[in-house]
């Protein structure tokens, strides 16, 4: 290990160590087989789902609706998002910092922002599919207050996502400075809207999932038909 560090100039190491670690640039600890094995499951379930849905409207239904292009839409840049992760943890992602070198950070940061552009339209989409859907289940016809309040979630959820993808794109001036942090230049407090984006991901998700259960309660059914009812939207939204 002291050989390897010998090689690298502490200049170039990502991270300080702390007192008495020496860094392991040939095989560090690394959680690495962890990211590729959920995003490898989380990519099959959805396209499992996405393949039952788009056969059960297409063979089944023989009719497709926004909500099923929207959610095609959605699964492709979701796609493009794991795979872009994929990258991500190819430049050594999953390891301590004091074992990587600037240039691995540099390879991470690169590939991070990518897949943040893809972020944003994959939520943004899948949402909006979601909110189509309980809007054509439980408003066919009647434009009444639940209807103009799940579209105007809908419009809220498509504001936010645009800037939200936006923000990637500008979030550093020169652009470079994404991913060579010491460049000149100067960036935007990114991680003040990761937590942004996080409460409002939290809040438009309790918003969307519990529309649905608040309709069904108020239907005029026996209180253990209603809880059924509940019970099956909740599955869906877990």
């Amino acid at each position: 290990m002291s050989q390897t560090y010998a090689i690298i100039s502490p200049s170039d190491v990502a991270l300080k160590p702390p007192p008495g670690v020496v860094p392991d640039f040939q095989d560090p600890f690394t959680v690495r087989p962890y990211w590729i094995v959920t995003s490898s499951l989380g990519l099959v379930a959805a396209s499992i789902l996405l393949a039952l849905r788009l056969y059960t409207k297409i063979v089944v239904v023989k009719k497709l609706r926004w909500e099923d292009y929207t959610c095609v839409l959605g699964f492709l840049f979701y796609a493009a998002f794991v795979a872009l992760i994929f990258k991500v943890v190819d430049a050594k992602a999953g390891a301590h910092q004091w074992n990587l070198t600037t240039q691995d950070m540099a390879q991470q940061y690169f590939y991070y922002n990518f897949s943040d552009l893809m972020y944003s339209p994959a939520v943004g989409f899948t949402k909006i599919s979601i909110i189509l859907l309980v809007i054509r289940i439980f408003c066919p016809t009647k434009r009444d207050p639940f209807y103009w309040a799940l579209q105007g979630l809908n419009v809220l959820n498509t504001i936010f996502y645009t800037i939200y993808f936006i923000i990637p794109i500008v979030e550093c001036h020169p652009r470079m400075k994404i991913w060579q942090p010491k460049s000149p230049g100067s960036c935007l407090k990114i991680f003040d809207l990761y937590i942004i984006s996080g409460v409002f991901n939290v809040c438009s998700d309790i918003a969307m999932y519990s529309a649905p259960l608040w309709k069904i309660w108020h239907l005029h059914m026996s209180r253990g038909r209603r809880l059924g009812t509940m019970a099956v939207f909740a599955t869906g939204g877990v």
